[in-house]
């Protein structure tokens, strides 16, 4: 399936000498904010998969409807992100200043990516904001519900017509590779 992702420099380069990149979170700048979450996922998408992976890779599909599609090209990657802006624009202008590329990937591999809305990934992150907006009864109600799908590799969609799928894998093998693209 082609999944999109957007990778510093740093991991070019190890890609480029190595061949293989193979994240760890704890080494991820977001790891110590949001470290709950992410060893959460990794434990969940190691369980599932039967693998033993330090780290995942965040990646980019769509959901139609209920399914989980691949976005056909660089053109498709960049309209969702443009109509999903306003939820990414802090990472997006990180991503921007530190020269990030966006990689397109083919991957062969069999296996759960636990794949679930982009707004659904935000609504679970740790934010004190989150406990203003919403109902805090609801609210844990509602990430109880969605880490429950996650933890049993239930894949979900938002329903919505066209929606921005987050995605995990493994590792990226620099044969999976089809193009790099600047922001």
């Amino acid at each position: 399936m082609k999944y999109w992702t957007v990778q510093s420099q740093e991991v070019l380069q190890i890609l480029g000498k190595e061949n293989l990149y193979c994240p760890k979170f704890t080494l991820s700048q977001y790891y110590k904010q949001y470290h709950e979450l992410y060893d959460f996922l990794l434990k969940s998408f190691n369980n599932i998969n039967n693998l033993n992976c330090e780290g995942l890779v965040y990646a980019f599909c769509v959901s139609v409807k209920d399914r989980i599609c691949p976005i056909a090209n660089i053109e498709g990657f960049r309209y969702f992100i443009n109509i999903n802006k306003s939820k990414i624009v802090y990472l997006w202008d990180e991503f921007i200043k530190s020269n990030y590329k966006i990689l397109e990937l083919e991957i062969d591999l069999s296996f759960n990516d636990l794949s679930l809305p982009f707004n659904t990934f935000q609504y679970i992150m740790p934010s004190p904001v989150n406990n203003l907006l919403f109902d805090p009864i609801e609210y844990k109600e509602d990430c109880e519900l969605i880490l429950s799908n996650i933890s049993r590799g239930q894949i979900m969609s938002s329903g919505e017509d066209y929606d921005l799928i987050q995605s995990h894998l493994p590792y990226i093998k620099k044969s999976d590779i089809k193009n790099i693209y600047d922001i």
